[in-house]
């Protein structure tokens, strides 16, 4: 399902930019591998955004690849 180069993402918190890092590394620090979540993370365009669930709650998840 991972193909290709690593796609990031920023995460925020309450608007709030709290971290970047690797989509993929993302998805698995969370648990979310073959979640609703995961997929909707997964079609992200580039510049896109959606809220998911993790945990520690809602949190928002933007495509970003310059980061």
């Amino acid at each position: 399902m991972y193909e290709g180069s690593q796609r990031s993402v920023e995460i925020y918190e309450n608007a709030k930019l709290v971290a970047v890092g690797g989509m993929r590394d993302f998805i698995i620090d969370n648990d979310m591998e073959g979640t609703d979540e995961e997929k909707a993370i997964l079609s992200l365009k580039q510049g896109d955004s959606t809220n998911v669930s993790t945990g520690q709650g809602w949190v928002k998840i933007r495509r970003n690849d310059d980061v």
